[in-house]
């Protein structure tokens, strides 16, 4: 009896081992596939963080050429201030020669207008240039926030996956 009693145990005993060992199996797999799948979540990240990277090293270089717009425009302002004060100088020596012969006041009103005129197109081409490089620098800057911003809401998506896994895994 004693004999039957351990036959049908050690029966008994392999069984249990036999089904230990396919849900060890089961187990098994199912690890190395959230293994493989934390990877891809990984380098999924990893190239996310390196985009990110770029972008806030574009928006800086961006930052940097907008305040070299800003200076450009300051210059330009500074020019235009200067071309108005030779354009003062310029009538008031004008006024100065009015009293003087009528044919040399015509010749130097003459120079004069002409001088004047040029420096208002200059002036003029140079605003218009610095408002169309201020547009694209605004628009340039526009692009790589918007870029940043799905960038983040990229990542936080991929956080919330992440959390929502491990949550699951815990129960």
């Amino acid at each position: 009896m004693r004999r039957v009693l351990e036959e049908e145990l050690g029966d008994s005993i392999l069984q249990q081992f036999l089904n230990l060992e396919t849900e060890h199996e089961v187990l098994q797999a199912r690890l190395n596939e959230e293994r493989h799948e934390l990877g891809t979540e990984r380098a999924l990240r990893s190239s996310l963080e390196e985009q990110l990277a770029d972008m806030q090293v574009q928006l800086k270089e961006a930052q940097e050429h907008a305040a070299t717009m800003d200076s450009a425009a300051r210059r330009a302002i500074s020019a235009k201030h200067k071309e108005e004060a030779t354009v003062k100088d310029l009538r008031e020596e004008l006024e100065r020669l009015m009293r003087n012969s009528p044919e040399v006041l015509r010749r130097r009103t003459a120079q004069a207008e002409a001088e004047v005129e040029r420096i208002r197109a200059e002036t003029e081409k140079i605003t218009e240039k610095h408002k169309k490089d201020m547009l694209d620098e605004r628009d340039q800057k526009t692009k790589l926030f918007i870029k940043l911003k799905e960038l983040q809401a990229m990542e936080a998506l991929i956080a919330k996956k992440n959390a929502k896994k491990r949550r699951q895994k815990k129960k």
